[in-house]
């Protein structure tokens, strides 16, 4: 079986072999891979050869699923993500913020949102991870800290409460589910169960009052209730329902 994690992106020959020995093929469809598609799709120069043999189409977020129905994709939910869950109580000693912005796209990634957040609530301290300052303006309670590695994002979730992020288009994002696996609060602009879904910045400011009112009603513990639903993803359920997947699609 041939498995692609890109649904547009040709690899040279590759393909072409699958197709000529009746390989059986699956596609795992992320954010980007979906809106590529749509976009040639419009322009009418999407490549469907490969597409269209494909057994089977996957992904791991019901909106990716709807978009790729738009061109006539039919796919199937499977998480392909997986995070380790700690059930163990922990305490914020403050509520502090974190993101996630993606060097040279920022904008993208939804500075404008976090920047217009960070100046409403300017009595809490904002950390931004994967980018630095260069080109943008900052604020006094914004900290840049460029690339992070596994260990230093794992202390960061263990003392940041709340996590944002607000992309212009997105898959089902592993840090979301990680922050969530941490234990934290997170606003998203894309619909998850754990997470406060915020379209715009006063919906992110109306989810920020109702998470910092429900942090100080738990004397700022962690939410268990997060992990729990983390718990969905781990690494075990996670991997049986992909290699299930796979035989079922090699048995076909």
């Amino acid at each position: 079986m041939f498995i692609s994690f890109n649904g547009v992106t040709k690899q040279s020959g590759s393909r072409d072999k699958v197709i000529d020995f009746k390989i059986p093929m699956i596609m795992f469809w992320h954010g980007t891979d979906a809106a590529m598609a749509i976009n040639r799709h419009n322009e009418g120069v999407l490549d469907r050869k490969y597409i269209d043999y494909c057994q089977a189409h996957y992904t791991g977020a019901p909106w990716i699923k709807n978009e790729l129905e738009i061109i006539g994709i039919n796919s199937n939910i499977l998480p392909f993500k997986h995070v380790s869950v700690n059930l163990q109580d922990s305490i914020y000693e403050e509520i502090n913020i974190l993101t996630y912005l993606a060097k040279d796209k920022e904008i993208f990634y939804g500075w404008n949102t976090v920047k217009l957040l960070a100046t409403h609530f300017n009595n809490l301290n904002f950390t931004v991870v994967g980018s630095d300052v260069m080109g943008l303006d900052p604020l006094f309670n914004v900290k840049f800290m460029d690339w992070c590695n596994e260990n230093e994002m794992r202390r960061l979730r263990s003392t940041h409460a709340i996590f944002i992020r607000f992309t212009e288009h997105d898959g089902f994002s592993l840090s979301v589910i990680e922050s969530l696996a941490g234990g934290m609060e997170v606003i998203w602009n894309y619909p998850a169960l754990g997470a406060e879904y915020a379209r715009n910045i006063d919906e992110a400011i109306f989810s920020m009052n109702k998470i910092i009112s429900r942090l100080k009603s738990r004397n700022l513990k962690c939410s268990i209730e997060n992990k729990l639903i983390a718990r969905t993803f781990d690494k075990q359920t996670v991997m049986t329902n992909l290699i299930n997947v796979l035989h079922e699609q090699t048995n076909h």
